[in-house]
């Protein structure tokens, strides 16, 4: 590829060099040229600036159509580096996607497992063992239960009671020392 830049011919020299050709010819000679475009076309194109021009025109011509083939064949490439580009547009879509539902998952688990929440459902689950110890006290009052079957239960269900409530208190305890250590 060419980079040559054609300089025009300025004005000036352009009538300079046309004055003096002018100069040269016969009165009949300008005078035909004057009555005769197809004469006047002729000389004008003997013109060595119009040659010029003609050659310049020729070689910015052949530029442009070199230049033209030059882009035509960087298409392939152009067209392969769009799908990639799309391709992995369309992966970082995906993984975007997976990360958002990954990102609110996590944040599920997170809130389910704080140790907060875990304090408040230990707490909550010792109060479900304590009713659950409650109704089998009132089932043995009722005679709904006998002996054996209520002192099974019962402190079955007071183990588990007060096993929750240690946890809790133990979990509560720790989580007063850490906010105390700045945690």
């Amino acid at each position: 590829m060419s980079t040559w830049k054609p300089v025009p011919a300025s004005p000036s020299t352009m009538k300079s060099s046309q004055a003096a050709d002018l100069s040269t010819l016969s009165v009949e000679t300008l005078q035909e040229l004057n009555d005769n475009n197809d004469c006047l076309d002729e000389f004008l194109e003997s013109l060595p600036i119009v040659s010029e021009l003609n050659r310049q025109l020729e070689d910015l011509m052949t530029q442009n159509e070199e230049l033209a083939k030059h882009n035509l064949s960087k298409q392939p490439q152009m067209l392969q580096l769009r799908q990639e580009t799309a391709s992995k547009l369309k992966a970082v879509t995906e993984l975007r996607s997976l990360h958002e539902k990954l990102f609110l998952e996590y944040q599920t688990l997170a809130s389910k497992y704080s140790p907060q929440n875990i304090k408040e459902n230990l707490k909550l689950e010792a109060l479900k063992s304590d009713e659950e110890s409650e109704k089998i006290a009132d089932n043995f009052l009722n005679g709904k239960l006998d002996v054996e079957s209520f002192l099974s239960e019962y402190l079955e269900q007071r183990a588990i009671s007060h096993k929750r409530k240690a946890k809790e208190e133990r979990l509560g305890f720790q989580l007063r020392e850490l906010e105390k250590a700045g945690f």
